[in-house]
């Protein structure tokens, strides 16, 4: 396996710091913050790294990750730490966002194009939304935002990443990888867990009635599965701009999303093989788990990976998560 990790300055000096490195880890999350990159290295008194550098990590050729250091940090040992962050740190900063009959691609390309960060594949989100307003909120947030609106009236899930420098925005079906974790191979350790705790089987939206003065209500249900595990109401008071055949395809959109078990799955020291597909798993991307104890044989969603790069040895570990 070989490492080559770059550290540019700015200023026309170009560090190839890849001989210095003793472990690098690489973090993803669906959602709520940018990939980071930790690397451990060995001083060298002849490589100046500051903060605001720009850092390019590579594994066999590969690209992995590009982004901006953000920390430096040591103690009177010869080895420092670095961290870094990809351009999504840059839409952690507020700020406010106001649209109308816009889908969610078309508010966070405008976000990209306003802080001129560099846009890869934007992948259409379908849904309009109406009206659309964030005040005092990080840009991330106000991405979310937009996406949750949409997941609630079309069900499609998206994630948002940052591929070497590029900002994508991809359906979750667009990233399903075709490498296996399986029991038999490449597994490693591992905790499952099935909940019903954030389930919800009865949907009631409200919608106050400038007409009538009282509330329209909408409601839908699961009555199969109330039998089963009791009443689990999600309620909501829903702007009263929308109509109604709005609310009801949010409700119904909840219902599909709500109304069923949480299955989440923790694996630790997966082993890397395939190092060209192993790095394709990243937060938000689908991978293929099979635990023949646990009749397991199905695809999870990636919450958040971290790889850990030391020597020759590659190791991964995730959150995952049925949808």
């Amino acid at each position: 396996m070989q490492i080559n990790l770059i550290i540019d300055d700015k200023n026309g000096n170009v560090f190839d710091i890849s001989e210095l490195v003793e472990e690098v880890t690489w973090k993803t999350k669906r959602k709520g913050s940018p990939s980071s990159l930790d690397i451990k290295l060995l001083e060298d008194s002849q490589v100046k790294i500051s903060n605001g550098n720009i850092i390019s990590f590579k594994v066999n050729d590969t690209n992995v990750f590009y982004g901006y250091v953000f920390k430096n940090s040591g103690d009177d040992s010869p080895e420092i730490k670095i961290t870094a962050y990809d351009q999504i740190k840059y839409l952690m900063y507020n700020d406010v966002c106001v649209g109308v009959n816009k889908k969610a691609s078309e508010i966070i390309t405008g976000i990209f194009e306003k802080l001129q960060l560099k846009i890869g594949t934007i992948e259409d989100t379908g849904y309009v939304i109406p009206t659309f307003v964030e005040d005092d909120k990080k840009y991330l947030d106000i991405i979310y935002s937009a996406l949750d609106k949409t997941i609630v009236s079309n069900t499609k899930m998206f994630v948002l990443y940052d591929d070497y420098g590029y900002l994508n925005l991809r359906d979750i079906n667009n990233m399903r990888q075709e490498i296996v974790i399986a029991d038999d191979s490449n597994l490693g350790n591992y905790d499952w867990e099935s909940s019903i705790e954030e389930s919800y089987n009865c949907i009631k939206f409200v919608r106050d009635n400038e007409e009538t003065k009282g509330r329209d209500v909408y409601i839908g249900q699961d009555s199969q599965n109330i039998a089963n595990w009791g009443k689990l109401q999600l309620f909501k008071k829903v702007d009263s701009k929308l109509n109604k055949a709005q609310i009801e395809e949010m409700v119904m959109g909840n219902l599909k999303l709500k109304n069923k078990e949480t299955k989440k799955l923790k694996l630790k020291d997966v082993l890397g093989t395939e190092t060209n597909l192993d790095l394709k798993l990243r937060g938000g991307a689908g991978v293929y788990v099979i635990i023949k104890k646990r009749n397991i044989a199905q695809y999870y969603l990636i919450e958040e990976a971290t790889h850990k790069f030391s020597k020759n040895e590659h190791t991964m570990d995730f959150d995952l998560k049925v949808v």
